[in-house]
């Protein structure tokens, strides 16, 4: 929707430990962050449905008063499983047919794939930029009604007015956009959201989403994984994941210092090699299933370059993630900021460079309002 330059817009990005917050607003000819929050729990046994956690809800209700929206319009960006993608190709003989055709024809698609009625989803979809076999192909977004209906009532209850619902892969692409510098039409762009239950690959190309994964590796297994190895309980297992520090050493022979937080010195040898061994498969794993979607893109789009795959979430604060999926993929890696050219409003603090990442999701889709 179009906003008068005086409007705002606030966008959420709720997780299984975590809320991230954040109005955008129209200043002059720029946009400009006028308020963000970040609250996590992420040491808090593994908790239910996000949407139905009261826990969650309270955390939203805080960040709202704190910073004093009551009453505002807000977006929300949803990621599978509540909402689902499916590729369709449509007969080349619609072409011309009006976007309702599109959408109830699209319905009935997604409606098979999902073993739903077509009339418990909503839809939209794009077009993608690479052929399909017997017509053209799009992307196509489908999210149940009771879906949306669960997700305005938390922005009701939390004192927001619902304005839209927005998906994450369009969130990220949007935030991730700031950062291209190459116009290049071939290049291929990719962003990992990692979060506590998953991990959302989105690839993109000429400004336009052509894939979107979810991953098998998320921050959730990689301390169920610890807590298996070493016999220790949820909080233990988290604590020693945040805190390990890997062994890894960059192409040039430096030791990655940058990423991470300080090493646990009371953490044993033995208990950090365990740790070391258990990140390094999982993330060799993950490595894995990129490259085997960007392998996928590159056979239909045979002139697209991988360029830059860009991490957020609070799973990217992962000590030494970004130059261990550097050396594996042999692409740059690096955390997604999605300020860009985002001004910082007056009374609002600048984020950090690990709070930008955890914040480019709801800035995506914040900015849905703007673009």
């Amino acid at each position: 929707m179009a906003l008068r330059r005086s409007q705002s817009a606030v966008a959420l990005d709720v997780g299984a430990a975590g809320v991230a917050m954040c109005r955008l607003a129209r200043r002059g000819d720029r946009i400009a962050l006028d308020g963000w929050n970040l609250l996590e729990d992420p040491l808090r046994d593994r908790p239910a449905d996000p949407r139905e956690d009261p826990i969650v809800r309270q955390r939203v209700a805080r960040l709202v008063r704190q910073q004093r929206w009551q009453g505002c319009d807000a977006a929300v960006a949803l990621k599978p499983p509540d909402v689902a993608f499916h590729f369709a190709a449509v007969p080349e003989a619609m072409e011309s047919s009006p976007r309702e055709q599109w959408l109830t024809m699209l319905r009935f698609e997604a409606a098979r794939q999902m073993k739903a009625e077509p009339d418990e989803l909503e839809v939209d979809f794009w077009r993608l930029p690479q052929a399909a076999r017997g017509g053209v192909g799009v992307l196509i977004a489908a999210v149940r009604r009771e879906t949306l209906d669960v997700w305005c009532g938390l922005l009701d209850e939390v004192g927001l007015i619902p304005a839209r619902v927005d998906a994450a892969p369009c969130a990220l692409v949007r935030a991730a956009q700031r950062g291209v510098t190459d116009a290049e039409p071939s290049a291929l762009w990719g962003v990992l959201d990692i979060g506590m239950n998953s991990a959302l690959l989105v690839l993109f190309k000429n400004q336009t989403c052509v894939f979107v994964r979810g991953l098998s590796v998320t921050g959730d297994s990689l301390t169920a994984g610890v807590q298996e190895a070493l016999g220790v309980d949820f909080h233990t297992a988290e604590t020693l994941k945040r805190t390990y520090r890997p062994p890894y050493r960059s192409d040039a022979g430096q030791r990655a210092e940058d990423v991470g937080g300080d090493v646990a010195t009371a953490v044993a040898a033995d208990v950090r090699s365990v740790v070391h061994g258990l990140v390094r498969t999982r993330v060799r794993v993950m490595a894995s299933e990129i490259e085997r979607a960007f392998g996928y893109i590159m056979e239909n789009n045979p002139d697209a370059v991988p360029r830059t795959l860009w991490l957020s979430g609070g799973g990217s604060r992962l000590s030494g993630l970004a130059p261990m999926l550097h050396g594996l993929l042999g692409i740059g890696v690096e955390l997604l900021d999605p300020c860009g050219d985002v001004a910082v409003g007056r009374g609002a603090a600048a984020p950090s460079e690990s709070q930008r990442a955890k914040l480019a999701l709801c800035i995506g889709a914040a900015m849905g309002d703007f673009i």
